[in-house]
């Protein structure tokens, strides 16, 4: 397993790069206002990608799950869980034709 870190400083933005070969690639911004951490991650399928602002009380997730394979939405509600959110929105959207919105709601 190799990990790079990488740090550019560039318009008084502040980025600190994490990456791992064998797993996600992260990246942590320091800009105010927009403090937080992104993350992307190869599945067999297409990716998972989740962006956290931390700066925000409480904080503010959103992520993308992308797949070209079946998928049980509820697997990934699930996993939302271990984070203890206050609120969960959804879109869920079918992108086989067109973008077509299937589902949305909140939990």
């Amino acid at each position: 397993m190799h990990r790079h870190d990488r740090k550019l400083d560039a318009s008084a933005r502040r980025y600190h790069w994490y990456e791992d070969t064998d797993g996600p690639i992260l990246c942590y911004s320091e800009m105010a206002g927009n403090k937080g951490l992104t993350a992307v991650t190869i599945i067999e399928t297409s990716h998972i990608a989740i962006h956290v602002w931390d700066e925000v009380h409480p904080a503010l997730m959103q992520m993308d799950v992308y797949t070209c394979s079946a998928l049980d939405i509820n697997d990934v509600f699930n996993a939302i869980q271990m984070f203890d959110p206050a609120k969960t929105e959804y879109k869920f959207i079918d992108r086989e034709q067109t973008l077509l919105l299937r589902d949305k709601g909140m939990l």
